[in-house]
């Protein structure tokens, strides 16, 4: 029976999505963000911000990110890689927030050795270049925003405080046939991380209080994640991974969420995303 459920709700969705009467599923509904009036599910937007609690002129970029999430809500999914040697901890900016993982996708990119502060948005090409400047991270959202979601991700999580385990489960369902190998990336990501952060506009530079948010805490399967289909995918199928990761006595669970996304194995653009925090309020 729960099988035959998930079968009609997956040929439900094509059907709503197969036509063209979305139209702006940003406007304002219910005083809520986004437009509740819409059906899910919708395609989220991975967006990753290359950052360095020395680079002096990244806090702009954490400002549009907070600025762009306000304004597209769950359309889009932050996260904050901090790379390069504008990472590197000393003794007035001691946090470490690198991860190995993090620094083998700048090298892949070459994010960083194309100057700090850039980003890329679900690691696809806008005007012809993956690495994008800050203040065009709106325009490559918004050239992807209307497009029809090719599959649907669900991420469930629980935490046992007693040995601070987090089990996550994420099950994929294609709701149109993909000509690609699909791979699935988790991470942990933290928000509201009270650091020094060094910004050129102020005098003197160094803002010891410094909210870091969406930090990439840990990638819990690997650099390019697992590959989840072979091609092709095909319209229908359900693909359901499970992951336990243990929270570190520096991270607070209360802050934490569970970054998924599933993209191409070969080109690695990104399909679809989703995040869920580990704890709900």
């Amino acid at each position: 029976m729960k099988k035959i459920f998930y079968t009609l709700l997956i040929i439900s969705l094509a059907l709503i999505f197969s036509c063209d009467e979305v139209k702006n599923p940003l406007k304002p509904a219910s005083n809520q963000c986004g437009d509740d009036t819409q059906p899910v599910p919708i395609r989220k937007i991975l967006v990753e911000d290359f950052t360095g609690h020395t680079c002096p002129n990244c806090p702009p970029a954490a400002e549009q990110m907070a600025f762009l999430k306000q304004k597209y809500c769950d359309y889009i999914v932050p996260v904050a890689l901090h790379v390069s040697v504008f990472a590197t901890p000393n003794s007035t900016y001691p946090e470490d927030f690198r991860t190995a993982e993090g620094t083998e996708i700048d090298q892949y990119f070459g994010v960083s050795a194309a100057g700090l502060p850039h980003g890329l948005v679900n690691r696809m090409p806008y005007n012809e270049n993956p690495i994008i400047v800050y203040a065009e991270w709106a325009a490559a959202i918004e050239a992807l925003l209307l497009s029809p979601p090719e599959m649907y991700l669900t991420i469930n999580t629980s935490f046992n405080p007693v040995d601070s385990l987090v089990s996550i489960s994420v099950r994929t369902d294609i709701l149109k046939n993909v000509p690609d190998n699909l791979s699935l990336s988790v991470y942990l990501t933290q928000d509201s991380i009270i650091a020094p952060q060094k910004d050129i506009r102020m005098n003197p530079v160094l803002i010891p209080n410094f909210v870091h948010q969406h930090v990439l805490r840990a990638v819990i399967n690997g650099t390019w994640g697992e590959q989840i289909t072979d091609a092709p995918s095909l319209f229908g199928n359900m693909i359901e991974k499970t992951y336990s990761i243990k929270i570190k006595p520096e991270w607070n669970v209360s802050h934490c969420e569970i970054v998924a996304f599933v993209f191409r194995s070969d080109s690695r653009d990104v399909i679809q995303a989703e995040s869920k925090p580990i704890v709900s309020d």
